[in-house]
């Protein structure tokens, strides 16, 4: 277990200015949006007497809601959202890939540590998984900060106050990776760590046979792809129910199967 968290704490130690920047970049990004779209509302309103305000889309016609900044804010939402959602999956072949192109093969002293190799692979999935939950925890903490500054800016006159549930439901990357039910929030995120360990099998297919590997990688993924596909094929036979049943079984099925042929691979087929 020792040699587990020592692994893991390497993993976040190399990516940890990374997840900082990223931070930094959605926290400032998304405020200056909120500051800028609230400033040029404030100020239209200030030079033209006879303006009416926004619409009442989220809010009663001539004020202003919090929803409503995040709403019209979308752009500064967008880009750091984006901008970490494609380093993290970059991140998620890099991960394997520098143990053997980096100036030091520390891929050599991985596979040759006491123990277990599986470890190996565990930590570099509980890694990946961390900075995606650590961005999500991020994101809901900072909410509630650019809702404090939207109060400050706008008067009380002015605005209504909404839900933070509200504000999240008005941008579709945040109502994305932000579900608001348990249940979706748990399909959401079981789809996206299948995915991951289905790469990792992808990764270790190609470092093992090289490019024979690869390609029985790609089609591995074409398999789980059909897999996770064919319980939602709706024939009319089943009740929905059981189609929903037939879905876990199929992800639970390519869930163990990448672990399986992760582990596998490590073990047995990948050499020092």
């Amino acid at each position: 277990m020792s040699h587990y968290l020592k692994l893991v704490h390497l993993e976040i130690s190399r990516f940890r200015l990374v997840l900082l920047s990223l931070m930094v970049l959605t926290f400032g990004f998304q405020t200056v949006g909120i500051i800028v779209t609230v400033n040029r509302e404030l100020s239209m309103r200030a030079e033209n007497p006879l303006y009416n305000g926004v619409d009442g889309s989220f809010v009663p016609e001539g004020t202003l809601s919090f929803a409503w900044a995040v709403y019209t804010s979308n752009f500064w939402y967008y880009i750091p959202i984006m901008i970490s959602l494609v380093v993290l999956l970059a991140y998620m072949p890099a991960i394997w890939y520098r143990e053997w192109f980096g100036r030091n093969t520390v891929i050599y002293r991985l596979l040759m540590l006491p123990g277990a190799r599986f470890r190996v692979y565990t930590s570099k999935l509980t890694a990946v998984l961390l900075f995606v939950f650590a961005m999500i925890g991020f994101q809901m903490l900072v909410l509630p900060v650019q809702e404090s500054i939207f109060n400050l800016m706008v008067p009380s006159a002015e605005r209504v106050d909404t839900y933070l549930e509200d504000a999240i439901a008005a941008n579709q990357l945040l109502s994305l990776f932000l579900p608001r039910s348990l249940e979706q929030f748990v399909y959401s995120y079981g789809l996206g760590m299948i995915g991951v360990t289905a790469v990792f099998a992808v990764i270790l297919l190609e470092r093992s046979f090289r490019w024979l590997g690869l390609l029985a990688g790609l089609v591995y993924l074409a398999v789980c792809w059909f897999v996770l596909l064919l319980p939602l094929l709706d024939t009319g036979y089943f009740y929905p129910i059981e189609y929903y049943f037939f879905e876990l079984a199929a992800c639970a099925l390519v869930l163990c199967a990448s672990v399986g042929l992760g582990g596998w691979l490590l073990a047995r087929k990948i050499s020092v």
